[in-house]
Parts: structure tokens; sequence; C-alpha cells
């Protein structure tokens, strides 16, 4: 009989990093409910991509689920799929790396399911025009994009079903259209309403092929799904109408690429997700461009040349992101053709963008990224090295990155013992959903129309930091300041605006810049577990100035001595002393900064207010510690050593 054929599938995903409750949390609140539903209905055909970070864990933690999937995939239920095993933006590594996220995905499922993947899960559907070519040389032979990635290279909405060819050179790959109107239906719409669409399409398109597959976290862990998807019982109803209607009926992707051919050629263009266009943009640009779209009548035909950024405009948004990336390839290029698994790791998108939630905001992703990073570079000999766009100081127990932008800036300082970067801040931005006005939110709607006040104690800290906070930024003064925002407001000409010139001189590593005419010079030197910092101003013209050595740790505590430590949530003002205690509970690591002659230390906290599921939260990225001088001292001494 012919019918709809509905290729319907989840991608289910936990970054590296995540803590272990959360893992367990959308195990029990999604995966695994999913899939014993899943097994009541025998007819029910499900197209499943697990990332290699969450597979990982499966494994290790959850066997009797990896027996479930395994005995779904006997019975024919569900076709796996592959992509790159930590999740990566492809399109974005080095092509050796690209290669080793894909096979090592396809080895993977072939030892534990005994299966080859021929689908490839495409990480946030960033798409560039040359990804068949890597795709078809690991062996797979179809994607899944957005319609919207079709509709933009100018087919009608009504030519978008069943699926389509592409190609670079001579290298080919199938593409399946995800149609939006579905992964805003599933599950959100009551089952009725889905079902009237796929009728629908039956009756316009008849025997074609309807793509849906999207996260698997929107059964059970988004707001308010749990409830509705499983409790309510929307999932089990939404089975039992496919499995009784005779009009549409599940499909695996191995049956349509057997069964059917390919719709036509097309050349798909660079992008991601429409929502992602909006995510990529300067946040008052994002704004008036969502102001457009949404005073646009005819959204249907005009939506798919209305593009918005790309993602790689992150890195120039998000310079935290770009210094990621910095360093991700020239680690894998010092590597020439050897393949390192903490290479791959560092690769998991996850923690390099900000769209609606968390993500680069998210300390924990961040530090488990550095964490990949220095592991993977604990080969490289200790020593100076000049990089393409930066500079490097190893030694035995400390690693630091040096940039000639701002004055002169210490970039990172890892504790190569824990595999830590302890200078991972990132500053504070106004995003696009701080100047939305509120609206009201559905009990169990979409993640992108949740709606939330800022609460009144979280609004000093909704702003634009000038710079990134890392170490040695400088800032000069013709009054005392007590307030991290202050510094801005009485600032006297920002000399961090200037460049440098970084150069070595035996064993010290000389910064030289100039700026509102003082000429600064900054040596660093690294002995063991001790970083040496001199700082010398000639022609110093104002009354007071100050460093920036901010810091973050797990779980950090401050204090004047061992015994009085204060959490790093805390704001301090110390004044006649010249010695911090840092002392991190979570990797037990002991550290002391002694300051020549200030006149005050004050501690800020750095916070950054960002959307979540539940409002806003307030995130600690860490302490700036803000020695202040008087004009009388032009040169200063600060060491940073191991207890």
């Amino acid at each position: 009989m012919e019918c709809l054929k509905f290729l319907f599938g989840v991608h289910c995903h936990q970054p590296l990093g995540n803590f272990g409750f959360v893992f367990e949390k959308a195990y029990n609140n999604a995966y695994l409910p999913f899939f014993e539903i899943l097994k009541e209905f025998p007819e029910i055909k499900v197209n499943v991509h697990f990332s290699g970070c969450l597979l990982d864990w499966l494994l290790e933690n959850k066997l009797e689920f990896i027996g479930l999937i395994k005995n779904l995939l006997e019975k024919g239920q569900i076709e796996i799929l592959g992509g790159g095993y930590y999740e990566p933006l492809l399109p974005i590594l080095p092509e050796k790396d690209q290669l080793a996220q894909l096979k090592l995905m396809k080895n993977k499922l072939k030892e534990v399911f005994n299966r080859e993947p021929e689908g490839a899960w495409i990480a946030e559907r960033v798409w560039e025009p040359t990804i068949p070519y890597i795709l078809e040389k690991c062996g797979y032979k179809a994607v899944f994009l957005d319609d919207f990635h079709l509709l933009s290279s100018g087919l009608k909405n009504e030519e978008v079903i069943n699926y389509f060819e592409t190609y670079h050179l001579d290298h080919k790959v199938k593409v399946f259209p995800i149609k939006e109107r579905y992964r805003y239906l599933i599950p959100f719409a009551q089952v009725e309403e889905v079902l009237e669409n796929l009728k629908r399409d039956y009756q316009n398109f008849g025997n074609s092929i309807i793509t849906m597959v999207d996260d698997g976290e929107k059964f059970g862990i988004w707001p308010g799904t749990y409830k509705w998807v499983y409790e309510e019982k929307w999932l089990y109803k939404f089975f039992k109408s496919l499995q009784e209607k005779g009009f549409v009926k599940t499909v695996l992707l191995k049956e349509c690429l057997n069964y059917t051919k390919p719709k036509g050629i097309i050349h798909i263009p660079t992008q991601s997700y429409f929502e992602m266009g909006e995510w990529t943009l300067p946040s008052k640009v994002a704004l008036k461009y969502k102001e457009f779209y949404n005073n646009i009548k005819d959204k249907g035909e005009l939506k798919p040349f209305l593009k918005g950024g790309y993602w790689r405009n992150f890195f120039e948004k998000y310079e935290e992101s770009l210094w990621i990336y910095k360093r991700m390839v020239s680690l894998s290029n010092s590597l020439k053709n050897k393949i390192n698994i903490n290479l791959l790791k560092a690769q998991c998108n996850c923690g390099w963008w900000h769209g609606i939630f968390g993500g680069l905001y998210l300390p924990f992703l961040r530090r488990e990224i550095f964490s990949n990073l220095i592991k993977a570079g604990k080969n490289k000999k200790k020593g100076f090295y000049k990089e393409k766009e930066f500079y490097t100081l190893k030694e035995e127990n400390f690693q630091i990155f040096l940039e000639e932008k701002y004055g002169g800036i210490i970039r990172e300082i890892d504790l190569l013992d824990r595999n830590l970067n302890i200078t991972d801040l990132i500053k504070r931005r106004i995003e696009t959903y701080h100047l939305e006005e509120k609206r009201g939110s559905k009990e169990h709607g979409s993640i992108h129309e949740l709606s939330f006040e800022i609460e009144e104690s979280f609004k000093e800290d909704v702003m634009e930091d000038p710079h990134p906070r890392v170490p040695l930024i400088l800032h000069f003064f013709d009054e005392k300041i007590e307030n991290l925002n202050e510094i801005e407001k009485k600032e006297l000409k920002k000399v961090w605006e200037e460049g440098s010139r970084i150069s070595k001189r035996g064993e010290e590593i000389l910064i030289k810049s100039s700026g509102r005419g003082m000429e600064i010079l900054k040596i660093i030197k690294i002995k063991k577990n001790k970083i040496k910092i001199i700082i010398k101003i000639k022609k110093l013209n104002s009354n007071f100035w100050g460093v920036e050595l901010p810091f973050s740790f797990p779980d950090g505590f401050y204090g004047k001595d061992e015994e009085d430590l204060k959490h790093f949530s805390t704001k301090s003002l110390f004044e006649n002393i010249g010695k911090i205690y840092l002392y991190d509970k979570v990797t037990e690591k002991k550290l002391k900064i002694l300051i020549e002659n200030p006149l005050s230390i004050t501690i800020f906290p750095l916070n950054t207010i960002t959307k979540c599921e539940k409002g806003f939260e307030k995130i600690l990225q860490g302490i700036i510690i803000f020695p202040l001088f008087s004009f009388k001292n032009s040169n200063i001494l600060i060491e940073l050593m191991e207890v």
C-alpha cells in the first residue's frame, strides 16, 4: 500500500565536562524512557545518533541500556547513525582531525554494535560545501540538514521532500532535509496536530519521504517535557497513532537509500540552521534582525533568504572562543600527522559558542576543553616558542601563552600537574536576550520560545566589559577606584588599546609597549614553581595605576593568609598587604601571590548573567585581583608561586 514514509530520528548528546548528575538525569528522564516505550511498538522505526561523549558514558555506566539498543537493532527497529565522535564542528577542523573524528565513530559503532553507519549527524548542522569530500572518504553516504539549507538554494517548500545528492569534486553524499515544521511540532503540539500535518503531507506528496531528526533531550529534558512526554503519555500516543494510521509508515535511513533514488542534485550554501544565524550576530544587530523577521508577513517564502550570520562569526563575537580555536589549530599543526585523543576531545563544540543557554559561558565546559588541550601538548618540550599568532613559554610546572594585543597580555596560565588553565575567565557581554522584552512562555514549549524577566540584583552585571579579562592589562587613573565597573568610567586614556612587541632576552620574556606618553616594559620569567613578573613604567603621568590579575578555579578561595580564606564569590579590599593566597577545593592546589608595595588590593568577583531553562542565572567566572599603585611606584614586582 502506498503511504508517506516518515524518517524519524533522535540525536542524543551530552558534552564532555558536564556533571555526572546531568548525564544521569538525561538518561533517566529522556534516553531510557524513550527507548523503553519504543520497544512496546515493534512496527515503529527510529534513526538514532549517540555522540561519542554520551556513548562512552553509557558504556561505562549503563551496559543494560546498551543491551536494549542492541536488541532494538537486531529487531530492525532502529538504525545507528555516525558522525564526528566528540561532536565537533567538522568544517573548522584540520583535515586529519576531521578524518579521525569520523573514523573513530565508525570504528566504535562497529566494535560495540557490529554496525557500520551509513548516515552521519553533522553537529549543529554547520555545513560547508567541501564536507562531501571528507564524508565519502570515511565511508558515509548520507547526512541530515535542515530544510532551510535546501530552501536557501532556491527550492520551493513543496520541492523539499525525499532526499537530494550534493558533491564536492567527485565526492558525493545524499542529503535528507529535516522539516522545520516538525521540529517545532514534535513533541510540543498535540499528537492529533502532528498526525494532521503528516496526513496533509501524504495527500500532497503521496509515497514520499518526510524527515524529522532532532535532539533526543526534547523528549524529557527540555523544560516541562518530562511531564508532557511521559507522564501525560505524549510519546506513547504518538507511537500508537503512527502504528495505527495506514497513510504513514516510519522508515530507516538504509531503507530509503536502498529502495529510492535522489530527487536531484543540489548545491547547498555555507550555513547552519536558521536560529544560529541570529545567535552569531552582534547583540544589537541580532535584535534588529529578529524584529525585522517578526515583522515580515509572508515568512514562508522569504525566510530562506534571511541568512543572519554564520557560525565562524562566533570567533569574532567571542574572542575567548577564538583563543580556544587558535590553541586547537596550533596543537594540531604541531602534532603533524599524529592523532591525539585529547585534542579530539577538546574539539567538542558545546563550550566553543553561545546561543540561548550556557555554552561558552559555562566554566566547567571550558575547563574540560583546556584540560584536554593541555594534555594534548604534554610532550612539547620546555622552552619559548613563537607561534603564528601568539607566544608560548613552557617550563616544569607552568605554561603561559602571550599575545601582543592589549598592550601585551598573558592569555593563559596553565598548572601542568593539574591540567588546569587558572586564568580562564570570559568577559561580561550584553546578549540579545538581555535586550528583549519579556513574552509569555508555554508550559512545555520549545526552548526558543522561553522568555523571562532579569532579576533586579543581577542587573549590575548585565554590561559589556571593554576588554577580555586576562592578566597584565594596565589601567591608569587620577583617583582611586573601589568597584570593578568604575574602571572604564574613571580610566584615563586606555593604554591597553595599544599593541606591543614581544621578544626574548636570555631567560626573560620582554613585552614592550607605549601609550599616553609612557613607555611600558613587562618582564616575565618562569623558574620551576614560580612566575616572576616585573612591570617598569617610564614617564608615568597618572596619580594611580593598576594591573588586572584574573584567576579561575573550579571552587576557589582566597585570603591574605592561609587560614582566613573567602570564597571567590566574595568581594574584598585589603590595604597595607602585599600577599594573597589562592586555594582550590577541587584540585587542592595552593598558590601564593606576592605583590610589591601596593596601596591596596581589591578582589572583584566576575559574574556573567546568562539565560537558562528556568530564567536567568549568575555564573561566577572567577576573580580579578586588582592591586593599585601610586605614581611613586613605577617599577613593581609580582610573583606567583606554588605553596
